[in-house]
C-alpha cells in the first residue's frame, strides 16, 4: 500500500505528539520529581526540543528551516 504525502495537519499533529512525549521525558520539573539531579546536558536537551518544536510548528519558520537548513536558520 502506498501512502503518499500526508496533509499538513497530519504532520502538525505528529510533531505535537512527539514534542509532548519528549517534553514530558526531559522536562526539568519531571526529572526532579523522579529524583534525578539536573545537569546542564538535561537542560540543553529540553531547550533543544523546545526550539525544534517552535521552529517546526510555525509555517514560516519551517519553510525557512527547510530552505536554509539548521546552520543557515540559526
Amino acid at each position: 500500500m502506498v501512502f503518499g504525502p500526508q496533509p499538513r495537519s497530519y504532520a502538525v499533529k505528529v510533531n505535537k505528539k512527539a514534542y509532548k512525549k519528549a517534553s514530558l521525558q526531559l522536562h526539568p520539573d519531571k526529572l526532579a520529581q523522579r529524583g534525578k539531579v539536573l545537569t546542564d546536558a538535561d537542560r540543553q536537551a529540553f531547550l533543544r526540543i523546545k526550539e525544534s518544536y517552535d521552529t517546526l510548528s510555525d509555517p514560516s519558520s519551517r519553510a525557512m528551516y527547510d530552505t536554509l537548513g539548521e546552520k543557515g536558520y540559526k
